[in-house]
């Protein structure tokens, strides 16, 4: 039995992010909190950037501190989880 086809891209070859910068450098993949979920502000197409940028934008200016959005171009595929069986 197969499941829904709910993706548009071809493939995924690079993706974007917010991560939050400590003073020390440190780096972590920050989250936005809609109705009620946490959604990590990563984007896979270009088409979604504006909204993590926008989302950035607010948490950086309502908490104080430095966002950067990177954009990840490696792509090492780790494991084939196939539930089509």
């Amino acid at each position: 039995m197969r499941g829904p086809q709910i993706n548009h891209l071809v493939r995924i070859d690079s993706l974007w992010a917010a991560v939050s910068v400590d003073d020390d450098g440190t780096e972590g993949l920050i989250a936005s909190l809609h109705n009620g979920t946490w959604l990590p502000l990563i984007a896979a197409d270009e088409t979604r950037l504006p909204f993590i940028i926008e989302q950035a934008e607010i948490l950086a200016a309502a908490q104080g501190r430095l966002i950067r959005i990177i954009k990840l171009h490696s792509r090492e595929e780790v494991r084939a989880i196939d539930g089509r069986q």
